[in-house]
């Protein structure tokens, strides 16, 4: 999946960026993304972001039964 049109990135461009470098502003930097429009920045960090935390369960907290136990 195209990431940015602008320089032609894909998601699995950015995922070959995270085996040599750690910090997200460096993954971009090195692959242009958001130099041109910026449209792409926002979908790139959370690329990055859910690649950095295996594995996704949930985004929201589960729910917890409220009862008495008195």
């Amino acid at each position: 999946m195209y990431v940015c049109i602008c320089r032609g990135i894909t998601d699995k461009d950015i995922q070959n960026a995270l085996i040599t470098q750690s910090n997200t502003k460096d993954v971009l930097k090195s692959l242009g993304v958001g130099s041109d429009c910026g449209q792409c920045v926002i979908e790139a960090i959370d690329l990055i972001r859910q690649s950095n935390t295996t594995p996704i369960v949930s985004k929201t907290a589960p729910r917890q039964n409220e009862t008495n136990s008195k």
